[in-house]
């Protein structure tokens, strides 16, 4: 199941903010979201052959610890639960953002990571 073109141009327009698979390697925004798939794996079975598949997907936003996410994890929920997918979990902790490898911790900005751990279903 291939929801890339979800999550990288829909998404990424009804937000407003860039959207990458695993990493965000562009400079162009302190906003932005990354996603990766957890799992994928047949969930419903009729004469012996799977009928349904169930991505596990993993949605990160990241923003600037300053910044009030609550609106935009909120908005974030609302747009995939009305998609179909079922958010099993959402927490959000401080990160380092490291510039380059020779960079000390200190020296770096710090940013919020928001997760949405969710799944969608859909048939084989």
């Amino acid at each position: 199941m291939n929801l890339n073109e979800l999550f990288v141009t829909e998404f990424s327009e009804h937000i407003g903010y860039p959207v990458a698979e695993d990493i965000y390697e562009d400079d162009e925004s302190d906003i932005y979201f990354t996603f990766s798939y957890e799992d994928e794996t047949p969930t419903q079975f009729g004469d012996d052959r799977p009928l349904f598949d169930t991505a596990y997907i993993q949605l990160r936003m990241h923003t600037p610890k300053e910044f009030n996410y609550h609106e935009l994890k909120r908005r974030t929920g609302e747009y995939f639960e009305s998609r179909g997918f079922q958010i099993t979990s959402k927490f959000s902790f401080l990160e380092t953002t490291y510039e380059s490898v020779t960079q000390s911790a200190t020296s770096n900005k710090r940013s919020r990571c928001t997760v949405f751990k969710m799944n969608y279903t859909d048939k084989h």
